[in-house]
């Protein structure tokens, strides 16, 4: 594996994990979730988080880097139409609403530079 992506890929999958969790899932769920939506088992995420990852076969990367991609294009979708209506129902473009959620979006594209 790269080396660029040996802190990557660990991250990503914790990544992939923290949203299932703030969907309301516990870590087991939650990792059973996103390694059925990308295709390992749920003990390949679990070694990727305890730092055992040396035999991590390329599919597996792309399969982890392509759901953080999905995932980070989706919420940037959602934050857009969330600030679209902020903008549209009159709020203020200084409001603290309109601020969070251009930063919000403007993060979440970063993420997905760093991915791709």
């Amino acid at each position: 594996m790269p080396m660029a992506l040996d802190h990557s890929v660990p991250a990503w999958s914790h990544l992939l994990e923290e949203r299932e969790k703030r969907r309301g899932m516990k870590l087991p769920d939650a990792r059973r979730s996103v390694a059925n939506k990308i295709g390992v088992s749920p003990g390949t995420l679990e070694n990727l988080s305890r730092g055992r990852f040396k035999s991590l076969r390329l599919n597996i990367v792309e399969a982890i880097r392509n759901a953080v991609i999905r995932e980070l294009e989706s919420e940037i979708a959602a934050l857009s139409h969330e600030l679209d209506l902020a903008r549209q129902s009159g709020a203020h473009p200084a409001s603290p609403e309109i601020i969070e959620a251009a930063t919000a979006v403007q993060t979440a594209r970063e993420l997905l530079k760093g991915a791709k």
